[in-house]
């Protein structure tokens, strides 16, 4: 005790004399060096606060102790620094060679797995083989493509022409057919109808009796039967038959009305107004209306007053054109011009009052005549048909002005 008590007086002067405080001496495990809590341990930074136990590194001391302090009395004797250990076997590095082991064992797995693929590729073809074999078996499918197109030429019936109900009609058609089979080699043959919907019966021959329509057969394709094949070596649409019809028809796809005007001093004026059929299918398109002059009108005078038309002084003909013309909706043209000098013109105007007119429009979308066409399996031919028809018209119309 006396020793002690002599050590810590000793101390105690020193430090007055130097005015420094005095360093601590008893300095504990729990204890820092560093005042931010910070140790010397370069593994804490990735972010563990145990010193790099988390990662399995054993904790080293600093490799020297800092230098002892000369004005302290007692101080801490510190171990000596341990070296650098691991608590894991980190292995070989990844260029080292396998064993002989470890090479048998990944041959046998490739060995397996390429056995496995080559069986899994067997069976994927022989499922295809089967797959292929089901669908030579079935009956071949047919797809067939029905084009009818008219050609028409109308003409107001009656003597006054002037406001149209009912015309003389001729019709010529013509039927192509477009073949697309499933079977690659040839072309499965099919069974042609043709039915005139106003005799209420189906060809089966040349012609068709009773006011029906005359059918025409193209004999390279199709016989007397009406079985049609196709080459597989043709390309696009193939005319396999024909047809005539004419009649007397009312509600025509398009209305024509017309007046002409013969003012005093010898000043005419033709109007004319086209209406397109509320029930038409689809548009009409392809307008052109054509009015000759006749002898009576000077033509050198002609002035068009409605719609975009020009005066062909050659052929003594005035023109129009327009686009198309939606179902139910009309338009005017119209010109005026003096009467021709020489004779009585007014007079002879004034008498007849007649003025013609053709018109000239296409329709891609119906049919005039009672014509229908389709396609089935032939007998002895098994075979899945779809049938697609389109039709379309191109009329050419005479009229007449009052």
């Amino acid at each position: 005790p006396a020793a002690g008590g002599a050590a810590a007086a000793a101390a105690a002067a020193a430090a007055n004399a130097t005015n420094e405080p005095t360093p601590a001496i008893n300095k504990t495990d729990s204890q820092d060096s560093d005042p931010f809590g910070f140790d010397d341990d370069p593994f804490q930074s990735v972010g563990t606060n145990d010193g790099g136990a988390a990662r399995g590194f054993k904790k080293s001391p600093p490799s020297s102790p800092p230098p002892a302090n000369t004005n302290a009395v007692a101080t801490e004797t510190k171990p000596e620094a341990e070296p650098f250990t691991a608590d894991f076997d980190i292995g070989p590095p990844s260029s080292a060679p396998f064993t002989a082991d470890e090479a048998a064992a990944s041959a046998a797995a490739a060995a397996m797995d390429t056995s496995a693929s080559f069986t899994m590729s067997s069976a994927a073809a022989a499922a295809a083989a089967s797959a292929a074999a089901k669908r030579a078996a079935l009956p071949p499918r047919l797809g067939i493509t029905l084009f009818q197109h008219e050609e028409i030429v109308s003409q107001a019936a009656g003597a006054d022409q002037s406001s149209e109900v009912a015309c003389d009609v001729t019709i010529e058609g013509k039927i192509h057919a477009l073949v697309q089979s499933s079977d690659a080699s040839q072309n499965c043959p099919f069974q042609l109808i043709v039915r005139d919907a106003f005799t209420s019966s189906s060809t089966t021959g040349a012609a068709q009796e009773n006011g029906g329509a005359q059918v025409a057969i193209n004999k390279s394709v199709v016989d007397d039967t009406y079985k049609v094949t196709i080459p597989k070596s043709a390309v696009g649409n193939v005319p396999v038959a024909s047809y005539r019809c004419s009649s007397e028809m009312e509600n025509m796809p398009v209305l024509v009305q017309s007046k002409v005007r013969v003012k005093e001093g010898g000043t005419v004026h033709v109007d004319v107004q086209v209406r397109s059929n509320l029930n038409n299918e689809g548009d009409l398109t392809n307008f052109a209306i054509a009015v000759p002059c006749p002898s009576f009108i000077d033509g050198g005078s002609i002035l068009v007053t409605k719609g975009e038309g020009a005066y062909d002084e050659l052929k003594r003909v005035v023109k129009w054109k327009r686009p198309d013309l939606p179902r139910g909706e009309s338009f005017l043209v119209g010109f005026e011009a003096k009467l021709a000098e020489g004779g009585d013109n007014e007079s002879e105007a004034k008498a007849s009052r007649k003025v013609p007119i053709l018109l000239r429009c296409i329709s891609k979308d119906e049919r005039i005549s009672a014509v229908e066409v389709d396609a089935t399996a032939v007998s002895g031919h098994p075979a899945t048909v779809h049938t697609v028809k389109k039709c379309g018209f191109r009329l050419l119309h005479r009229a007449q002005s009052s």
